[in-house]
């Protein structure tokens, strides 16, 4: 009896594992998938802020100089998320060095932004200025708080139409 437990017990420990294997090389092509949809959308916005620069300094009229300014901040925000992708997406091996957590919650958000909006569902941040960097590999760290913010979404989502997600950082006091 207590052999026949062992091995239940053994057969789900083995299930869980390979579910969460399956899972890692579905998140593993999805990096290779992004990293190359990122270098390619990378380019044509590069060539767009360039333009809208070039443009606002000819002789136009300050509507059009308010429009080619929104053309450049709207690229500068989409090269923001871009970049994001593509830090999020590298594998590399794990290398630690001292991270700040805000920065690294500000980066994910940009990514899930998106998902977050169509969702309707709003973020609230109370993040903590003086909160020290942490030693960390940054990149997992994301990877733990792109998961995170995910499944906050999906847990909104599954019990009413929109929602708010707080996040907040601060040091604990024993």
């Amino acid at each position: 009896r207590q052999s026949r437990a062992q091995l239940e017990q053994t057969v789900e420990t083995l299930k869980n594992t390979q579910a969460q294997l399956i899972q890692s090389e579905k998140l593993s092509a999805v990096g290779g998938f992004v990293a190359g949809v990122t270098h390619e959308l990378n380019n044509p916005l590069t060539a767009v802020m360039g333009f809208s620069e070039i443009l606002k300094d000819a002789d136009v009229g300050e509507q059009h100089r308010r429009y080619l300014n929104m053309i450049f901040e709207a690229a500068k925000r989409c090269q923001k998320i871009v970049q994001s992708l593509l830090s999020f997406a590298r594998r590399q091996p794990a290398e630690r060095q001292p991270a700040s957590v805000n920065k690294l919650i500000e980066a994910v958000l940009e990514i899930v932004s998106y998902p977050l909006r169509t969702s309707n569902i709003e973020v609230v941040l109370r993040l903590d200025p003086a909160l020290p960097a942490v030693f960390a590999d940054g990149h997992q760290i994301q990877q733990v708080l792109l998961n995170v913010i995910n499944n906050a979404r999906q847990a909104v989502e599954s019990h009413q139409a929109g929602g708010k997600i707080t996040i907040t950082t601060g040091i604990r006091q024993a």
